[in-house]
């Protein structure tokens, strides 16, 4: 489900850009559809998928084994549930920067 997510959340990003510029700032509707052509490459998709598959990666190896060896009842789970949070923010923060960087040069 996660490229279908990235599809749909950059189809929300695009509609969300045309309705800013053309419904609020008066941006002609033409003129936002030349620039999103000339601007928007083929590139920047598939960027977004392997992106998002990635760090679908990262998360599973960060967010699974936490809640697996969870113990100490009602408050291991809760000390587990907060290390798997942090370590997965941190782990995507991480492996977004390097992945942009390696996806993006040219």
């Amino acid at each position: 489900m996660v490229p279908l997510l990235c599809v749909v959340y950059t189809s929300v990003g695009m509609a969300g850009a045309w309705l800013v510029a053309v419904e609020w700032l008066h941006v002609d509707p033409g003129i936002f559809m030349a620039r999103a052509k000339q601007y928007a490459f083929p590139k920047d998709f598939f960027m977004g998928e392997i992106k998002g598959d990635g760090l679908r990666l990262f998360d599973r190896r960060h967010l699974l084994p936490s809640g697996y060896y969870a113990s100490g009842g009602a408050r291991g789970v809760g000390v587990a549930t907060t290390r798997a949070v942090v370590q997965s923010a941190v782990a995507i923060l991480v492996a977004n920067y390097i992945l942009t960087s390696w996806l993006t040069t040219d």
